[in-house]
């Protein structure tokens, strides 16, 4: 990798880090799926496997590119093992997926050096076992089937060093190399690698002893090169051939950067841009006048072509090739195939046995980074704040016009704040799919079958919660396969089917994400719970008869808890549900259970679309005001003397339609000085969480908000019962209540 700015750098392997960890969690769940397809008969799903061979190669690329030789060559290594597979030449076992597993998660070891260092130096040992695992695979395999190798599973001497890009071979698929998704992600990458071309060669023509602008644009050379003859583009190949080797020279000091060569390398560059222009448009790219050019460029290269030609000639050589250029006259070595007219899109039809597609309706996308959309969300948090601001100035006040642009203003403001949200927001699909290895592997280790099944995958959510659910899901799973689903013989004695079920399911449901893990074991066993509750000290002997199902499923998340017999490599030692707990707790989300012994066990983990801004009910008590979510409240009342009930330890309580509900005086709570004292003459809020009730006894309801979550500083500690801050539409702030502490606090009160 030439040495650039750090900046440059940095952003260059920030890119590739971020491209080959998105195509490594693409990677790992369809090899499994390809497993489960093709172990049952040995046949192979094309689609799966072609995909598979396609992000190998890409990533392959790519790591050429940054000569990170450990990638390279593991990849190599890889995807001419998959290429047996592909061409049938072998039929795949687990054996092979465990192989190409190790390859990826070597390689996500590998990421974490170039992260740091910009180099995966530091694996050789590991890569050299891998490689050489994979290469006796390889020669077993073609010897089994007494053919002679393909030529990817030849040993490539240049591996040693960096690896060159894979020619595809004959038996390749038509269909595969038609792909569109595939040609579309060829003309995406060639534009940007002939626009970083063309930024070297301008800086190039300026500075022409430095060899390092030749070295970025030989290097974009290389990478058409490598994949226009993969997809099997002769001219496209040819061009970027010449281009590479005059390149090559020039940043290896054997030969000087001059005027005429730059143009005609500028030239080059156009033709190329063209031919991806028709790729683009569905047609087999031809190249106008390319025989001469290939042959202009080899003869400043140093080739026979052209050799005693002049530069005088050279340079009228150039301008005629600019201006057949310029008319699209077609050349003798390319008759009536110059500039073809290209079809509207709605007039072009996908046509597989040529590679022909249209790329009209790809999705158009850019890369953002995430502290620009979270300073966009804080800005967005401000104007919703100021526009509530200027809206309360106004109240009363009989300025029509001024009200109707507020009114506006609110509108583009929730506007703004949509996008800005949806911005954030991204599906769950790459979390799910890390599950599958997870359950592959555990279902290995533990020797029982299961499959798993993911259902709503596409439901989206924020990116910071994202990060955060991925490990209360991974501890869910681990103790689904580990407590819940049997061993294949138990199961049989039990009249289930020897291989269990694993179910992930996300949705939307009131305002929330439910995230729903089922599976088909033995389910929760509450005598068994209970007992290991009262060897723990966890509940008293007296309180056993008396406990609900519910309440009982919530001991599994106490700190240390485990009904585990015996250690084991999954689990046992009383670690991972009370880290599912505090986790999801910590989304102010939560989890759920429900389990019937001998059918199995539901976890529901629900959590918030997102974290920044919520739905709240603003109440006050005294001059204080005090913001509670409204997923928490259930009602709001002023109650009446024949409700209300003190017991003989003190505590007040409210009937409200048969159910006895405790009362937390806020003013008493945070001790301030209230409005009222008499429960009548106030306003009872009735809030929820997992199912346990308690109400909140405040002067006046100030009515629903829209609220922007702030953090509490640093310097004032833990406030008790506090989640947060907002600002809200005077400038005052408001405390944002803890309602699961507050009835936590109740609960260890009574």
């Amino acid at each position: 990798m030439v040495d650039g700015s750090y900046e440059e750098k940095l952003e260059i392997y920030k890119l590739f880090l971020s491209d080959s960890r998105e195509m490594l969690d693409d990677i790992e769940p369809q090899i499994i799926t390809m497993e489960e397809i093709a172990l049952p008969d040995g046949i192979i799903d094309e689609g799966i496997i072609n995909a598979v061979f396609r992000l190998f190669h890409s990533l392959k690329g790519s790591a050429s590119f940054l000569e990170l030789h450990n990638i390279t060559r593991v990849t190599h290594e890889a995807e001419t093992l998959l290429d047996l597979f592909r061409s049938g030449e072998a039929v795949i076992s687990t054996a092979h997926i465990d192989l190409l597993i190790r390859a990826i998660d070597l390689i996500r070891k590998t990421l974490i050096t170039v992260e740091k260092n910009f180099n995966d130096q530091g694996h050789e040992d590991e890569a050299a076992v891998i490689i050489n695992d994979l290469r006796e695979c390889i020669a077993r395999l073609v010897a089994e089937n007494n053919s002679p190798p393909s030529p990817k599973a030849e040993t490539d001497p240049s591996l040693n060093t960096v690896a060159d890009e894979v020619t595809p071979s004959p038996e390749i698929e038509e269909d595969f190399l038609s792909s569109p998704e595939m040609t579309s992600c060829f003309v995406e990458e060639s534009r940007g690698l002939l626009d970083e071309a063309e930024k070297a060669l301008l800086a190039l023509e300026r500075l022409p002893d430095n060899p390092e602008y030749a070295d970025v644009a030989c290097r974009a050379m290389h990478s058409i090169k490598g994949n226009a003859g993969f997809f099997g583009y002769g001219d496209l190949e040819e061009v970027s051939r010449q281009a590479e080797m005059i390149l090559d020279q020039i940043r290896n000091d054997e030969k000087t950067c001059e005027a005429v060569t730059i143009s005609f390398l500028f030239i080059a560059i156009d033709a190329l841009r063209d031919g991806i222009q028709q790729v683009s448009q569905g047609l087999t790219p031809e190249v106008p006048g390319k025989k001469e050019l290939v042959d202009y460029l080899n003869s400043l290269s140093g080739g026979s072509a052209g050799d005693s030609q002049n530069e005088d000639c050279t340079r009228e050589q150039t301008a005629n090739l600019k201006l057949e250029k310029e008319q699209g006259q077609p050349t003798a070595a390319a008759p009536d195939q110059g500039f073809v007219a290209k079809e509207s899109a709605g007039a072009k039809q996908a046509d597989n046995r040529t590679g022909k597609h249209s790329l009209a309706t790809q999705q158009q996308a850019i890369r953002v980074d995430l502290e620009k959309i979270d300073k966009l969300l804080d800005l967005v948090g401000e104007l919703v704040i100021s526009g509530a601001m200027v809206a309360s100035t106004l109240t009363g006040q009989q300025l029509e016009r001024m009200e109707k642009a507020v009114v506006q203003l609110d509108k583009i403001t929730r506007g703004i704040q949509e996008v800005a949200m949806s911005m954030r927001m991204i599906p769950l699909n790459g979390t799910f799919r890390k599950m599958v290895r997870l359950v592959r592997d555990l279902a290995q280790k533990s020797n029982k079958k299961v499959v798993l099944e993911i259902f709503g995958e596409e439901t989206e959510v924020d990116k910071t919660i994202i990060e955060q659910i991925s490990d209360p899901l991974v501890h869910i799973i681990r103790n689904a396969l580990d407590h819940g689903i049997e061993s294949p013989e138990e199961r049989k004695a039990l009249g289930k089917p020897e291989t269990g079920r694993v179910t992930i399911e996300a949705k939307h449901s009131a305002g929330e994400v439910w995230i729903v893990v089922k599976d088909d074991g033995r389910g929760l066993d509450p005598e068994k719970i209970m007992r290991k509750a009262l060897e723990r000290g966890l509940i008293k002997s007296e309180e056993k008869d008396f406990l609900k199902d519910e309440e009982v499923w919530k001991l599994i998340f106490e700190p240390g808890f485990s009904t585990a017999e015996k250690l084991s490599d999954i689990s046992g030692r009383g670690v991972g549900m009370d880290v599912v707990k505090r986790n999801i707790e910590k989304l102010r989300g939560k989890v759920d259970i429900r389990s019937k012994v001998g059918a199995g066990t539901i976890f529901i983990v629900r959590i918030p679309l997102t974290l920044a801004i919520i739905e709240g009910m603003v109440v006050k008590v005294s001059n204080n005001r005090y913001t509670i979510p409204s997923n928490s409240i259930r009602e709001s009342l002023q109650p009446k003397s024949d409700q209300i009930t003190r017991t003989p330890d003190g505590l007040e309580v409210v009937s409200i339609r048969g159910e006895l509900l405790p009362v937390v005086r806020l003013h008493e709570f945070y001790r301030i000085k209230p409005v009222y004292y008499q429960l009548t003459d106030g306003i009872l809020i009735v809030i929820e969480t997992d199912e346990r009730k308690c109400c909140l006894f405040v002067d006046e309801v100030v009515g629903l908000q829209q609220i922007v979550i702030k953090g509490l500083s640093s310097y004032l500690g833990r406030v008790r019962s506090v989640s947060g801050c907002a600002i809200l539409e005077d400038g005052d702030i408001s405390i944002i209540l803890d309602c699961d502490e507050l009835i936590n606090k109740v609960e260890q009160a009574g």
